[in-house]
């Protein structure tokens, strides 16, 4: 059996590595939205997806959709700035989200779960696991699932 690390290193990977590298960026993004668009524009847009260098916004105004596409370049430095990278953002792709629509919540990380270290953050995740009725996976009993086999076991990587 693999650890995590050898699993996500391994040439055979690479699409988990940028999917990986996405869920990151997306949510560093999705933390950072309310100081990248302040005020009114904050509350009228909400982050949709981060994938391969393109930001997708939903925006219930069609008004923000022709200024977002206008100002593209000035957003996208604005962008660069509140997370101090370059190059993280390329595209801006706007769509229309009806008024009715529920918006993404945007969830904080609780505080205390940051300051564990990994092997107590993954004792945490599968008590809550546990608890959710999620069960052991029936090849390694290893990784805590709500199907038979865990994902791992079914790609072949464990």
């Amino acid at each position: 059996m693999f650890d995590l690390a050898t699993i996500f290193t391994r040439e055979r990977s690479k699409s988990l590595r940028s999917v990986s590298v996405s869920v990151k960026i997306g949510k560093r993004l999705s933390l950072a939205w309310t100081e990248i668009f302040k005020g009114r524009m904050a509350e009228d847009l909400s982050f949709g997806y981060y994938k391969k260098f393109a930001l997708g916004i939903y925006s219930t105004n069609y008004c923000w959709i022709n200024e977002i596409q206008a100002h593209k370049d000035i957003i996208i430095k604005r962008i660069e700035e509140v997370l101090d990278k370059k190059g993280i953002v390329k595209y801006l792709k706007v769509h229309h989200m009806p008024e009715g629509a529920p918006k993404k919540e945007i969830r904080k990380p609780n505080e205390a779960f940051l300051r564990l270290s990994f092997k107590e953050k993954i004792k945490k995740t599968n008590e809550l696991k546990r608890l959710r009725g999620d069960r052991l996976c029936d090849t390694c009993k290893v990784v805590y699932t709500k199907k038979g086999r865990c994902v791992f076991c079914e790609t072949g990587h464990l």
